[in-house]
């Protein structure tokens, strides 16, 4: 594992999404670090403090997973290093469903 300081962190292993723990910049890298994990991933977006950035390439209808848990679906495919938030994935955590 590298001594860099990092910048963002998987939450749970199992998530294919990292939170920023500072605001970052497009081409800057995201340092992200877990629990035996590290990676740098090149960000192609802005992603303000406290937000989602995707891990890995997701293809459309693919779940969003936080926590270790399905917060939501991909409304259309989300590059790795991408900004991922309400305008490309669709909420389905503390939705009602319908009988």
């Amino acid at each position: 594992m590298s001594d860099k300081k990092h910048n963002a962190i998987l939450i749970d292993p199992k998530d294919n999404i990292a939170v920023a723990i500072e605001n970052l910049k497009k081409d800057q890298k995201a340092i992200v670090k877990g629990v035996d994990y590290y990676e740098e991933i090149p960000l192609v977006q802005d992603i303000p403090f406290g937000h989602k950035l995707a891990l890995t390439v997701l293809q459309e209808n693919k779940e969003i997973i936080k926590y270790g848990e399905v917060i939501g679906v991909a409304m259309q495919n989300i590059e790795k290093g991408e900004y991922v938030h309400d305008h490309n994935i669709k909420g389905i955590r503390g939705k009602r469903q319908a009988n």
